[in-house]
């Protein structure tokens, strides 16, 4: 595994925003020195058993009457998202408030601009949300009441979990850049998709964008690629993808859910019955696909329908990718707040 280089900077990261509070708001924020200093930090983390944590706690607590509290309001369905922020809030003996919409007064029609600052008037310090909607995280960081993390905005972004694939490929790979990564799936409407997109190809790596006709990226990921000057190709199925010999590949599930209407390609209703075939018979991990994908690791954020039938060969790490994202998002809530490595906002 490479080392993590030492790492200084003149002046203070970006994610934050100009105002009193830190956010994590974009895939594009997070700079590449923010990323290694992040890994460098939970890599740390992880080798003492969190051990570290207990001065970053102390800080915390020393903060507020009570202790800190965050809010973890998802607005669309949620497993391991919600859980690792609840996780990684009470490693730093933070407290936390789990929210539905079905639980809110958003069902009263209430906006959801008095919802950010009634989260922000009793008194909670950080709110981590996901809306279908994909402006609702820099709404909630411009009224600047409270510390925002972005926990998915619609299809558009995923920057939490684009941290903690990166970290994966660091500890499964052994390095952060000049890998060749297949993203493979939704790339039109995935936002974990667009989010490694972007992530993978700041850090350099070549990318092999796997995605059923009509699928592929949407125009302003391949503006930002072709303006990076990323190396990448673009294919129709997962087998194909593999022939490149990737370090990684990062599969995703069909998002049913966000193909309503008309495809805005065509003008003609979206035939999701077909996709889903189609999509289940070219994006899923197969026998001969494995086949040939000799030493590569597979990552998926999760839930996982037919394109990952199983988890038994090595070469699948989904459940240490998990493990991965929650001591990311301590290290999310170290910066936001301050404390550990991010105490002036600097790598050191």
């Amino acid at each position: 595994m490479a080392e993590i280089p030492h790492i200084t900077t003149a002046a203070p990261f970006i994610p934050g925003g100009t105002g009193e509070h830190r956010h994590i708001l974009s895939t594009d924020e997070l700079s590449t020195d923010f990323m290694l200093a992040k890994i460098k930090r939970a890599e740390e983390l992880r080798t003492t058993e969190g051990k570290e944590l207990r001065e970053s706690q102390q800080l915390l607590k020393s903060r507020k009457v009570g202790g800190l509290a965050v809010y973890i309001a998802m607005f669309e369905a949620s497993t391991r998202t919600a859980d690792k922020h609840a996780l990684a809030a009470f490693w730093l003996d933070m407290h936390v408030l789990p929210k539905n919409i079905e639980a809110s007064s958003l069902t009263k029609d209430e906006s959801k601009r008095d919802m950010v600052m009634n989260i922000a008037a009793q008194g909670f310090d950080v709110l981590v949300i996901r809306d279908r909607a994909i402006n609702t995280p820099t709404m909630a960081a411009s009224l600047d009441v409270t510390a925002v993390i972005n926990a998915g905005n619609g299809w558009k972004d995923h920057p939490t979990q684009a941290e903690a694939d990166i970290y994966t490929a660091y500890r499964e790979v052994g390095t952060t850049e000049g890998m060749t990564a297949v993203i493979a799936g939704d790339n039109y409407h995935g936002r974990v998709n667009r989010a490694d997109i972007k992530m993978f190809s700041k850090f350099g790596n070549k990318l092999v964008l796997a995605s059923l006709p009509g699928l592929e990226i949407q125009d302003d990921i391949r503006q930002q690629l072709q303006e990076q000057e990323t190396e990448y190709y673009e294919v129709n199925s997962l087998l194909e993808a593999m022939e490149y010999k990737p370090d990684l590949a990062l599969l995703s599930r069909y998002q049913k859910e966000r193909y309503v209407g008309e495809n805005p390609r065509t003008g003609e209703p979206w035939d999701t019955e077909k996709i889903e075939r189609d999509y289940h018979t070219h994006m899923a991990l197969t026998p001969q696909v494995m086949s040939v994908a000799k030493n590569t690791k597979i990552l998926h954020p999760l839930p996982r329908g037919p394109e990952l039938p199983d988890d038994d060969d090595p070469r699948i790490v989904i459940w240490p990718q998990v493990k991965n994202a929650v001591w990311m998002t301590v290290t999310d809530y170290e910066y936001i707040f301050g404390v550990g490595p991010f105490e002036d906002g600097q790598a050191t």
